[in-house]
């Protein structure tokens, strides 16, 4: 899975693992992305590893009440409470091993995922990202 999103400019390379909640048994994959990378990009790479196919609303919890997605245009107080995903980077979520943040998606069916950040490594030359390595 490389989808388009390889860089040169690549901070560190965060590895997660994301799981969908209150599922049995568990449904989770684990990934890897460059650290600096929009939050939009990371909703496109979350929706390629979990299978989902982009149909709707979506959006992150970063705790304390800071939630990220994409801006409404026609929204009547929707945008009064998300900030815009697509100014943000990763590491506005987290920034060492073990912080987690949740990503909704679909509200009506209301598909809750945590996301753990596992590692955090150097890229290596021509490193390729995103990647899922692994799941279940």
């Amino acid at each position: 899975m490389n989808g388009g999103f390889v860089t040169k400019k690549a901070e560190k390379v965060y590895q997660f693992k994301i799981w969908l909640m209150d599922i049995e048994p568990q449904i989770w994959r684990k990934f890897e992305v460059f650290s600096n990378i929009p939050l939009d990009k990371l909703h496109i790479i979350i929706q390629a590893v979990m299978g989902w196919k982009n149909a709707h609303f979506h959006g992150f919890n970063a705790g304390g009440g800071i939630r990220y997605g994409k801006l409404d245009p026609d929204s009547d107080g929707y945008n009064d409470e998300i900030l815009d995903e697509s100014k943000a980077k990763l590491t506005n979520l987290v920034t060492k091993p073990k912080d987690r943040f949740t990503y909704d998606y679909d509200y009506g069916d209301g598909w809750s995922h945590m996301v753990e950040l596992l590692k955090i490594r150097e890229p290596q030359d021509n490193a390729q990202c995103p990647v899922c390595l692994e799941g279940s």
